[in-house]
């Protein structure tokens, strides 16, 4: 049972901002909370309150006691035994906005979600990102102006406090449940990332394997693993799996289930990712600067022959970081593709905006970094998209990095 202590009751609570507090109130089965010169508990169906006359039982919980409750989703954490990246994410964001009097606790305060969590991710996490799903983890983007956080790398959400999300079209790239969707998503590996062990300085291949598994059906050589049940689905017109454990649930693939619990990495590892990459040099165009609702940039890259080549999503608000003309270095850290499934629905912002992209079904693209160089080791400064043909025409050249 977790216990919580607070000066007042809503969203002004100021428990409602503390990091440390955020993994109690998603966890604890039971909270007793003591604010305002008053006490309640909350559990996952109830909530009784000393200053309030209710049923027996208590009173249910309903939305809006809810939000009077918890300024975050009451008990979200209801754990999967497949990976779930939403949900995961979800979580993220929730506590990442959130308030710590020591940076250095970002870690600490998060450690009881990934641990539980890592029930159902293989490998764990490494400095928050997911080592099955390295790849997609990679892509987190602000969801408000981010400041950096001392003391964690600059390519781990940890990095920086504020807002972080993951788009909704990169978190469906990895769902290995049937659902409808109006737009699909995909992303692929390109290189192939290493760790660093702290105390021997060795290098350790990151399993980041979850693309073997959307694509099993296309090996020949592929058996139906133990444990699943491979049908016909008339309705979406493929197959569909079904595991003996979870009768109830249909996946468009065999994934891993139940895996052992996997320490978290962190502590095990430097701050500094190693790979080879692809990367070239494009430049910060022209009529660049768009405020968007969240009140960060979204900056249009060009070509040095000033053709339109991508965009970058932008961790500021301010504008003296992007200087037009300036160049850029981009290292492509995966592949991937958009496609428009319902007419009029285009999941990326580039394809609404860009002529080159309008009458284009699918999008394709490289996931990319712009980095800055300090001593040798390449630091994030913004997370973008180029668009595959532009990269292509780019002189484009295969380096050795070392991220951190």
């Amino acid at each position: 049972m977790g216990e919580i202590r607070g000066d007042s009751i809503g969203d002004g609570c100021p428990w409602h901002t503390r990091a440390w507090c955020f993994q109690e109130r998603v966890l604890s089965p039971r909270t007793l909370v003591f604010t305002g010169g008053t006490v309640y508990w909350a559990c996952r169906s109830a909530m009784w309150h000393e200053t309030r006359e209710g049923e027996p039982d208590g009173h249910n919980v309903t939305n809006q006691s809810r939000t009077a409750v918890s300024n975050w989703r009451n008990f979200p954490l209801k754990r999967h035994p497949w990976p779930d990246l939403r949900q995961y994410f979800d979580l993220v964001e929730g506590y990442n906005r959130r308030n710590l009097t020591f940076e250095s606790d970002a870690v600490n305060a998060f450690t009881a979600i990934t641990t539980v969590m890592s029930n159902s991710f293989p490998g764990g996490f490494l400095f928050g990102i997911p080592v099955f799903l390295f790849d997609i983890g990679m892509l987190w983007t602000r969801a408000s102006p981010l400041t950096r956080r001392n003391g964690f790398p600059s390519w781990s959400w940890l990095g920086w406090a504020g807002d972080v999300r993951l788009l909704y079209e990169y978190a469906e790239a990895w769902n290995p449940r049937f659902s409808y969707n109006h737009a699909e998503a995909n992303i692929r590996p390109l290189v192939n990332w290493y760790s660093t062990h702290r105390d021997t300085n060795s290098r350790q291949l990151i399993d980041n394997s979850y693309h073997l598994y959307g694509t099993c059906e296309q090996n020949p050589n592929f058996r139906t693993p133990a444990g699943w049940i491979k049908t016909w689905d008339e309705e979406d017109n493929r197959h569909a799996f079904y595991h003996e454990n979870l009768p109830q649930v249909k996946f468009k693939f065999p994934i891993p289930l139940f895996p052992a619990i996997t320490d978290d990495q962190t502590r095990l590892s430097t701050p500094h990712l190693k790979f080879v990459a692809e990367s070239c040099t494009l430049v910060l165009g022209r009529h660049a600067f768009e405020w968007t609702s969240i009140g960060c940039l979204e900056v249009d890259l060009y070509d040095p022959q000033g053709h339109w080549a991508g965009i970058l999503e932008s961790p500021f608000k301010c504008k003296d970081d992007y200087v037009r003309g300036s160049p850029c270095e981009l290292i492509a850290i995966s592949q991937g593709y958009a496609k428009e499934l319902v007419v009029g629905f285009r999941p990326l912002v580039e394809m609404e905006k860009r002529k080159e992209l309008k009458k284009s079904k699918i999008y394709e693209f490289y996931n990319i970094l712009w980095v800055e160089y300090a001593a040798g080791v390449a630091h994030r400064k913004a997370l973008g998209r180029v668009w595959k043909d532009a990269w292509k025409r780019q002189n484009v050249k295969t380096i050795e990095v070392v991220l951190g």
